[in-house]
């Protein structure tokens, strides 16, 4: 798993114009955590 990955969609949940997309990012790392 990439961190640089999870680090981007962390920075993106900042950005109201990225937000959706990085918590569905994250979410997708989630499962694959799980």
């Amino acid at each position: 798993m990439d961190p640089n990955r999870i680090i981007q969609a962390l920075k993106g949940t900042i950005d109201p114009s990225m937000r959706i997309a990085a918590e569905n990012e994250l979410n997708q790392v989630g499962k694959l955590i799980l």
